[in-house]
């Protein structure tokens, strides 16, 4: 009986000291605050192996524009800041950095709209 109550305060006192962190949570909008579903959230890094359609599926924003991303993977540590880079069709990529301490449980990025720089038209000829 001795044991199983040892036993129990072991398991309790080591719940104890784990801190349960919420799922933070990254909120892609346009610049009216319009969700965007499908934007992709990759680490700012020169590693090319999240360049795969697998990556973007699985990092892909849903149609509220969240994603809920394993944050460690965006984690430098030689600065203590998650580093992202938002893709979405039709939208500038904006890289943002964030201090691990200030990271809100919901981070708004605002994509602006691709400024088309289309070659003027020739004058119409009647």
């Amino acid at each position: 009986m001795l044991s199983i109550a040892a036993a129990a305060c072991l398991v309790l006192a080591g719940c104890a000291g784990k801190e349960t962190v919420p799922d933070h949570r990254i909120l892609v909008v346009d610049t009216a605050g319009t969700p965007l579903e499908g934007a992709v959230v990759y680490p700012d890094s020169d590693d090319s192996s999240s360049q795969t359609p697998r990556y973007a599926e699985n990092h892909s924003t849903d149609k509220q524009g969240l994603l809920v991303p394993d944050l460690e993977e965006f984690y430098w540590d030689s600065d203590g800041c998650y580093h992202f880079r938002v893709r979405s069709p039709g939208y500038e990529e904006e890289t943002v950095a964030v201090s691990r301490d200030l990271f809100p449980f919901i981070y708004r990025i605002e994509l602006r709209p691709r400024e088309h720089t289309n070659p003027p038209l020739p004058p119409h000829r009647s």
